[in-house]
């Protein structure tokens, strides 16, 4: 169809309808109102979809900025702690002696030592009993591998 058809069909259509609702009063504003309702909807509904798109990005980044402000949090009273722990009032570092003889120090410092090389101890014992139990599991896994695969 070429456009000149197109417009007289349109040019009919509309004298048609023209013709038709001629007998309605349309109350005055009513455009006007109707206009605003549908400016305002559209601007709601584009605001709606920002705040839902920054709260979809929001989403997935809270759980790290919750676990990175507990972490800084924690950094900075340990920190806090630290300092008010090491420094005096002048500003040096005191360190005290809490013990009165050389042979109570020494003593004081294998207690100490030894307490670690249990603690190391147990620890590594721990990981060689899961490293066997592993390396069993391990096993019986590649020999289901090797049947299954027969």
């Amino acid at each position: 169809m070429k456009r000149a058809d197109l417009n007289n069909k349109k040019n009919v259509l509309d004298s048609a309808m023209d013709h038709y609702f001629s007998d309605i009063k349309i109350p005055e504003g009513l455009e006007g109102r109707i206009s605003s309702r549908i400016d305002s909807i559209s601007v709601s509904e584009s605001h709606d979809s920002t705040l839902e798109n920054k709260t979809m990005v929001r989403s997935g980044h809270n759980a790290f900025i919750k676990y990175f402000a507990v972490a800084a949090s924690v950094i900075i009273i340990a920190g806090a702690a630290l300092w008010l722990s090491l420094y005096n009032s002048e500003g040096k570092v005191t360190i005290t002696d809490t013990c009165s003889t050389i042979d109570q120090a020494r003593l004081e410092t294998e207690t100490a030592f030894k307490s670690v090389a249990r603690a190391m101890d147990k620890g590594m014992s721990e990981f060689n009993k899961s490293t066997k139990t592993f390396s069993r599991s391990a096993g019986e896994l590649n020999k289901y591998m090797i049947i299954k695969n027969k």
